[in-house]
Formats: structure tokens, C-alpha cells, sequence
């Protein structure tokens, strides 16, 4: 992995952290979020970033998941996971209009604005990461890789 691409690592997982802090802050329901992130969530929702709108739905959220950090998820993590980013404002889930025993197996999801941003962020497709705070993430990884103190 080069440098910036651990920057850009970094400096999405802060942002997404903050999001968390923040939501935890205005709600104790996510009191449990608060002290630490689900790592599964984050990866969930590293997986719906890289994925086109129209293809957002359980079972390609699952294979796709697999494929990318080679680990299996039942399709009810899928939807957990899907729950918790929904209550903290980053997902809009649509539950299956069919019903039945496979409704929440094709549940569909869209990323709200908060969700978006992220997404951007993790993408690399925005400009919120250039100059200061770049360089900032930069001198702080450069420093930890040295053994420096902070």
C-alpha cells in the first residue's frame, strides 16, 4: 500500500469515526457506538461505497463483501449492519415491497447526503482532503513510522 493510499485510509476512517461521535452525541441510542466502531459496519459500508447506485441491495452487498476482504457474511449480518448505518443517518434502507420469507434478503438501500460524503471521501473523488489536512495525516503516519513522539 502506498503512503497516500494509507492517508486516504486514515483519513476516511477518521471521518467516519467523527460521524459516529457526533450522531452519539445527539442521541443515546448509539450509546453503543460511542467507545468504538463494529469494524464488520465499517467494512460494510467500505463495500456499499464501492459499489454503483443501482447495485446496492443485500445479496451483492454479501458477494461483493466476500470478494473484497475475503470474509463471509449471512445476509442477516448484511441487514444488521445495513440497520446500524441506517441509524446513524448514512443509509436510507427500502425494505422489499414484496414481503414474504426473502424480504429482508433483498432489502435495497441508498446512501443519504452524510453517507454520500463519506463515500466521496473514501473514493478520493472530493477535495475536503487537500492541503492541510493532508499534510497533517501525513506528518502524523510519518511520525508514528518513525518512532517519533507526538
Amino acid at each position: 500500500m502506498s503512503l497516500q493510499s494509507t492517508i486516504n485510509d486514515i483519513q476516511f476512517e477518521h471521518s467516519f469515526h467523527k460521524t459516529i461521535r457526533d450522531v452519539s452525541k445527539k442521541s443515546s441510542t448509539f450509546k453503543e457506538y460511542h467507545n468504538g466502531v463494529p469494524h464488520q459496519m465499517v467494512l460494510v459500508f467500505k463495500t456499499i461505497c464501492c459499489l454503483p447506485d443501482r447495485a446496492i441491495k443485500t445479496p451483492v452487498v454479501k458477494k461483493y463483501y466476500e470478494l473484497l476482504f475475503g470474509d463471509t457474511l449471512s445476509s442477516t449480518s448484511v441487514i444488521r449492519n445495513f440497520k446500524r448505518l441506517e441509524n446513524i443517518g448514512l443509509l436510507d434502507v427500502v425494505d422489499n415491497p414484496h414481503g414474504g420469507e426473502l424480504s429482508d434478503k433483498y432489502t435495497w438501500i441508498n446512501l443519504t447526503t452524510s453517507g454520500r460524503k463519506l463515500q466521496k471521501k473514501y473514493l478520493g473523488s472530493t477535495s475536503d482532503w487537500k492541503d492541510k489536512p493532508n499534510q497533517q495525516t501525513s506528518t502524523l503516519l510519518r511520525t508514528a513510522m518513525s518512532g517519533g513522539d507526538v
